[in-house]
């Protein structure tokens, strides 16, 4: 593990990114100037908007202070991956879907050079930001492709045969979410994609901070509907990570919503 935390260090600093307060004028003008309101788009279209992302990586140095602004959750996502994939087989396949500039795979990379490790996002700046960063870091194994989850036919730019599809942070699963349906019509286009590019025996991780009773029943509903059920659930001061994987049997939907409820509240009473 302190092997790992150097590396997590080292890919910062190499790449200038500390934690800070958020925009200063100077940024916040160079995005409104490039043609971004970002209170009218999150008003409008709000934080899954592909115009934010643009926003938030319209240039490296805007990048920085994005990932900045949250140095403490990107840690923990680093963290995370990195537990996640040093228990892989070599040659194993990784996707982050939605994973904007990669920058929570780089650590996982450098320990990992005999894995590949695939980034999907539509936003075109985070994968041109990320591109560069991969380069200044020398990281052959990582790879950059633009996605979106409404592309028909994600198996022809992924592949069918990923182990591990990471979404973090990609789904609202807190008090946005106020309407069941709503929220699993939401989530179902993600899950779509991670359920198709997966190999049978892949798994599905999960990342989100807050969390209600209807977003986390709206996301394991959308899940089972897309031929995921979930494997485990933990909680932890930063964020709620769920497992899925592939399942083609027969089984209660509202049996599953009510076992994960269950482990849920379990876990915050630990």
């Amino acid at each position: 593990m302190a092997n790992q935390h150097t590396n997590h260090l080292n890919a910062f600093q190499t790449l200038g990114i500390v934690a800070c307060g958020g925009f200063s004028e100077l940024h916040e003008e160079q995005i409104r100037a490039a043609g971004y309101d970002l209170d009218a788009i999150l008003a409008e279209e709000g934080i899954a908007s592909e115009r934010l992302h643009d926003a938030l990586f319209l240039t490296t140095e805007i990048a920085r202070i994005t990932i900045g602004a949250n140095y403490e959750r990107v840690s923990g996502s680093i963290k995370s991956c990195n537990r996640a994939t040093e228990r892989l087989p070599s040659s194993s396949n990784i996707v982050d879907l939605g994973g904007a500039s990669g920058i929570i795979c780089f650590e996982a990379a450098m320990i990992r050079p005999d894995c590949n490790f695939a980034i999907a996002d539509r936003s075109q700046n985070a994968l041109t930001v990320g591109r560069r960063w991969a380069e200044t870091l020398n990281l052959q194994n990582v790879k950059y492709t633009a996605l979106s989850f409404s592309d028909a036919q994600p198996k022809l730019i992924l592949g069918a045969e990923n182990d591990f599809v990471m979404l973090e942070y990609v789904f609202d699963v807190g008090g946005a979410c106020e309407n069941e349906d709503d929220a699993i019509n939401d989530f179902k286009p993600g899950l779509w994609t991670a359920s198709r590019i997966l190999k049978r025996t892949g798994a599905v991780q999960i990342r989100f901070g807050e969390s209600g009773e209807v977003g986390l029943t709206a996301l394991i509903r959308a899940a089972y509907r897309t031929e995921l059920l979930m494997s485990s659930l933990s909680v932890a001061p930063e964020g709620c990570t769920l497992v899925f994987r592939k399942d083609y049997e027969s089984h209660s939907e509202n049996l599953e919503v009510s076992r994960a409820i269950n482990e849920f509240a379990s876990e915050m009473w630990r």
